[in-house]
């Protein structure tokens, strides 16, 4: 037990300070390669678009029931919008340092493995493990661009929250109301291009969790 955590405790210094090598060996002598670390941050990838997704779902319902505002109700509104605001930023931030990290490991696995199939002496099994690579690797950068269409997406939806929080914080009068209806309808109709942008996402996600699975 107490190897593990020196090893695991290495691991996340290591990444602190940016040494990918001395990283990789800590998990290798835990039994993982970076293959089964590769599958670990898809699998958290699809958990965390899932969250995004349904949190971005949640925002869109308290816009729903919240307009048209009351006067009477403008500082509770205000109070639901900027915490869902607030939810749906974090989320979005999980996500895109969730695709980094994958990203960061899926191109030390494709260097690696490009290499040791190259030394492969057998030409036959050095065609078959080369192909194998660029298979996947094709698969990967379908899901790693479905993952990016998503999540850039989030950027520009979030732009629009974010003003409306602010400017509905600064005008919590009746005079706001009208200006506001406008701009929160723009916003449900992005975040509900944005969630059926991440449920594509997410079935290439599973499609390549199965890829590696399967390979």
């Amino acid at each position: 037990m107490k190897k593990i955590l020196f090893l695991l405790l290495t691991a996340t210094i290591t990444v602190a300070l940016g040494c990918s090598s001395v990283y990789y060996s800590a998990w290798e002598a835990l039994g993982k390669q970076k293959r089964d670390l590769l599958r670990d941050q898809v699998v958290a990838a699809r958990k965390d678009q899932v969250e995004a997704s349904q949190q971005f779902k949640d925002a869109l319902t308290v816009l729903r029931e919240t307009y048209p505002l009351k006067s009477s109700n403008l500082q509770k509104a205000y109070d639901q919008i900027k915490r869902n605001y607030d939810r749906s930023e974090g989320k979005a931030n999980e996500l895109k340092e969730r695709i980094d990290k994958m990203h960061s490991i899926a191109t030390a696995l494709f260097r690696e493995w490009k290499q040791e199939a190259n030394s492969i002496k057998n030409r036959s099994l050095q065609e078959r493990s080369l192909e194998q690579l660029e298979q996947t690797r094709n698969r990967y950068e379908m899901m790693r661009e479905a993952l990016k269409r998503s999540q850039s997406k989030m950027d520009p939806i979030l732009g629009q929250f974010r003003d409306h929080v602010l400017f509905l914080k600064h005008s919590l009068n009746a005079q706001a109301l009208g200006a506001l209806q406008g701009e929160a309808d723009e916003i449900q109709a992005g975040i509900e291009s944005l969630i059926q942008s991440i449920q594509t996402s997410i079935a290439e996600t599973d499609d390549f969790i199965s890829t590696l699975s399967n390979s």
